[in-house]
Parts: structure tokens; C-alpha cells; sequence
């Protein structure tokens, strides 16, 4: 549980200005079809998908939330890269 609220607090963090989530974001969040679009290389739908996984999904899938990171930082920018750097560090 500790993991998951660091987790929560990390990227809210990094993100509060962009923030995509809310309760409202996560009862519509259409999570096939960002999925894909994701699978097809769509960095943003990647991005949607990692964030969704770490603010909606109440830490049960926090590998989910790894996994989508590590996609973010392959294809995206240092943001990515410090996102996944922050989440590997709290889930080790």
C-alpha cells in the first residue's frame, strides 16, 4: 500500500499541471481503445495508458503502470525517462 500512495503522490507531482485524471476521467477512460492505439506506437495513448494505470486503478495494477512507463520512455521525451526512473525507484 505504502508503494502505491508514493507511487500516486510521485506522478501527481510531476504532472500536476497536465494532470489527466479525476474521478470523472476514470469512469470514462476508454481503456481498449487506448490500448489500441498504444499497440500501434500512439505515444500519447501510451502515455494516457500509464497515467490511467497509476491514478485509476487503486495500485492493483501497478505493473500495468510499469509497463506502459517503460513504453512512454522508449518512444518519448526526458519526462518519460524521469517518470519511469521515479516509478522503478518506488516499486524496488
Amino acid at each position: 500500500m505504502r508503494r502505491f500512495v508514493v507511487a500516486i503522490l510521485m506522478c501527481n507531482m510531476l504532472y500536476a499541471a497536465e494532470t489527466v485524471s479525476g474521478p470523472s476521467y476514470c469512469q470514462v477512460f476508454k481503456e481498449a481503445k487506448e490500448k489500441r492505439l498504444a499497440k500501434s506506437g500512439n505515444l500519447e495513448a501510451i502515455r494516457k495508458l500509464r497515467d490511467f494505470y497509476l491514478d485509476c486503478s487503486l495500485g492493483k495494477e501497478l505493473d500495468q503502470a510499469l509497463y506502459w512507463a517503460k513504453r512512454a520512455a522508449e518512444k518519448g521525451n526526458a519526462e518519460d525517462k524521469e517518470v519511469l526512473s521515479q516509478l522503478s525507484q518506488v516499486l524496488s
